[in-house]
C-alpha cells in the first residue's frame, strides 16, 4: 500500500493519467478509481482528442481501449511514441489474442489488460507502468552524465566499446527490474542469475566476445513473462496444468520479444532456449544435448542454483549444499555433465561470495 501511494503522489506532484475510452460507463469508473487512489486524470472519448490534450497537458501514463470507433488504440499508441517515448502506455480491450498482445508490447505499450477487469488489477498495473516510467527516466538521467558515470564507476573499462556496452547494460536493467517488480518473490533474480552465469561462462572458457550475449541473454531470459497474466505469474501455489502450458510460452514469448533487435541476435537465442533440459525433455523445442546452445547450458545450471536457493511462494530457500548435490544428481538429464563438473569444481565459498554482492542492502543470503 505504501508503495502505491508514494507513485500516487510522485504522479501527482506533476504529471497525470490519461483514460481513452469510446465507453462513457468504462471512463467514469476508470476515472473514478484512479482519482481515489490519488492519481490526477483526465478523459477522453476518442484517440483523437487524446492527442489534443497531449498537446497541453503533461501525462505519465495513458490507458487506451485498443477498438474504437475512428482512430483505433493501435494508432494512438504510435502517436504517443512519436511524442514522447516517456509517456506510458496501458492498452485495454475486450478481445483474448496474445498476437496482438505481443505486437502492443513489441510496438512499447507498458501492458495488455482484457475487458472485464478487477480494477485492483487495473490499479496494480497503472502503479508498476509508472514506476518503470520512472526507472527508465532515471536511465536516460544516468545516460546524460554517462562519462561522469563510466569514470566513476568503471575505471577498468579502457575502450569506447566497453563504454558502449556498459550503456546498453544499464539499459536493459532498467527494463528487467520492471519485469522483477511484478514477482516480489523473485526481486533481483535477474541480475543474480546473470552475475552467475558470466562467471561460470568465464570457467568453462567461453570467448570473452561471447560473454557479453550470454550476460545479456541471462539478464532477459524472463522477458517473455511481460506477456503472461499476473493470475498465473503472481500465484502464490502451485500452477496447474494449463497454467503450465501458458507459463512454458515464456521463452517464446521472449525471443518474439527481441526480435529485429539486432545487438541482442545471439542473447535472443538463450531465451529462447533458457528451458531446455540436457535430455531433451525441456521447452520450447525439446533440444537435446549439443543442440542447445553452451550459453544456455550455462545459464541453466546458474538459473537453478538460484532457484533453488531463493525463497519462492511455495517453499523456503534451501542451503548451497543442497544445490551442489541436486544439480550432480541431475547431469546428463537436465544438464550438461561438462558445465555441472565445471560448476562444482568451484568452491561453494565464491558462489555464495557471488549472490552476497548480488543482494540488495539488508538481505541476508542462504547458508
Amino acid at each position: 500500500m505504501r508503495s502505491e501511494l508514494e507513485t500516487a503522489e510522485r504522479a501527482s506532484k506533476a504529471e497525470s493519467v490519461l483514460v481513452v475510452d469510446d465507453e462513457a460507463g468504462v471512463r467514469e469508473v476508470v476515472q473514478m478509481a484512479l482519482r481515489d487512489s490519488g492519481y490526477p486524470c483526465h478523459a477522453v472519448s476518442s484517440a483523437r482528442e487524446a492527442i489534443e490534450l497531449l498537446s497541453s497537458e503533461p501525462v505519465a501514463l495513458v490507458i487506451t481501449d485498443l477498438r474504437m470507433p475512428g482512430d483505433d488504440g493501435v494508432w494512438l499508441l504510435h502517436q504517443v511514441q512519436e511524442k514522447s517515448k516517456d509517456i506510458a502506455v496501458i492498452m485495454v480491450t475486450a478481445v483474448r489474442d496474445l498476437r496482438i498482445a505481443i505486437d502492443c508490447l513489441k510496438q512499447g505499450a507498458y501492458d495488455y489488460i482484457t475487458k472485464p477487469f478487477d480494477m485492483s488489477d487495473m490499479l496494480f498495473s497503472v502503479r508498476r507502468a509508472l514506476e518503470r516510467r520512472e526507472l527508465i527516466l532515471m536511465n536516460k538521467e544516468y545516460q546524460r552524465n554517462l562519462e561522469h558515470m563510466v569514470n566513476e564507476r568503471t575505471a577498468e573499462l579502457h575502450s569506447a566499446l566497453d563504454a558502449l556496452h556498459a550503456t546498453y547494460r544499464e539499459t536493459l536493467q532498467a527494463l528487467v527490474a520492471s519485469l522483477d517488480a511484478r514477482e516480489k518473490e523473485t526481486t533481483n533474480h535477474s541480475l543474480r542469475v546473470t552475475e552467475y552465469t558470466t562467471f561460470l561462462a568465464r570457467q568453462v572458457g567461453i570467448p570473452e566476445s561471447e560473454i557479453v550475449q550470454i550476460s545479456w541473454g541471462a539478464l532477459l531470459h524472463d522477458i517473455g513473462k511481460l506477456g503472461i497474466p499476473d493470475s498465473i505469474l503472481l500465484k502464490p501455489g502451485l500452477l496447474d496444468p494449463e497454467e503450465w502450458r501458458i507459463m512454458r510460452r515464456h521463452p517464446t514469448i521472449g525471443h518474439q520479444i527481441l526480435k529485429g533487435v539486432t545487438f541482442l541476435d545471439q542473447a535472443r537465442e538463450l531465451v529462447l532456449c533458457h528451458q531446455e533440459q540436457f535430455s531433451g525433455a525441456g521447452y520450447p523445442n525439446h533440444l537435446k544435448g549439443e543442440e542447445i546452445p553452451l550459453g544456455a547450458r550455462v545459464f541453466a545450471v546458474c538459473d537453478t542454483l538460484d532457484a533453488i536457493t531463493s525463497n519462492r511462494p511455495y517453499r523456503q530457500a534451501r542451503s548451497f549444499e543442497q544445490a551442489y548435490t541436486e544439480m550432480i544428481n541431475a547431469q546428463g538429464e537436465q544438464f550438461d555433465p561438462e558445465v555441472v563438473s565445471v560448476f562444482a569444481g568451484v568452491p561453494l565459498d565464491t558462489w555464495k561470495e557471488i549472490r552476497r554482492q548480488s543482494l540488495p542492502p539488508g538481505v541476508t543470503p542462504p547458508n
